[in-house]
């Protein structure tokens, strides 16, 4: 814990949180297990998109666990109107959009039906993100993308391809 300059204990910042689904067991079932997460604060809750909107706006959120199809404006409409305000965690029962999410910046997908462990990885993500922790995944884009990590070892050899065999030749891989 973090001191004052009058040694006073400071309490650690809280994770501002906002819930928005539409289903009131899926928003109760989300801050019952919020409820238990250390660290984490319910800053409001919402049941549709327009409403996910505003409260995001006048609540300034670190995190918004956020339903996919709501009526007013899906929770990708959401994000996109939001877009930087805050951090982002789908939940929702469907697979088809998670890669939809992650190109609006998810922090996690969180897939339906959910448990305490899995809420829990998404408040622990956020946490490192906030930190300052590198995400795994920009390591990942670097390398798909062709440029490389810099490296402080001036002297390691570069990589050569390894030998790919098809039919009766032998060529370099791509």
């Amino acid at each position: 814990r973090r001191r004052s300059a009058r040694g006073s204990r400071m309490r650690p910042k809280l994770l501002r949180v906002v819930i928005v689904a539409d289903g009131a067991l899926a928003r109760q079932r989300l801050l019952d297990l919020l409820g238990r997460e250390s660290g984490v604060e319910i800053a409001g809750v919402a049941d549709d998109g327009n409403a996910a909107v505003d409260a995001i706006r006048e609540l300034a959120p670190d995190l918004v666990f956020l339903d996919i199809q709501m009526p007013g404006m899906s929770g990708l409409e959401v994000a996109q109107q939001v877009n930087g305000r805050c951090h982002i965690a789908f939940v929702t029962a469907y697979d088809a959009y998670a890669v939809s999410a992650f190109e609006q910046g998810a922090v996690d997908y969180v897939l339906k039906p959910f448990n305490q462990e899995r809420l829990s990885t998404t408040v622990e993500r956020l946490k490192e993100r906030l930190s300052g922790s590198p995400p795994a995944i920009d390591l990942a884009r670097q390398r798909m993308s062709g440029s490389r990590p810099k490296c402080s070892h001036a002297n390691m050899a570069p990589v050569r391809p390894k030998p790919v065999c098809t039919s009766s030749r032998i060529r370099n891989a791509p």
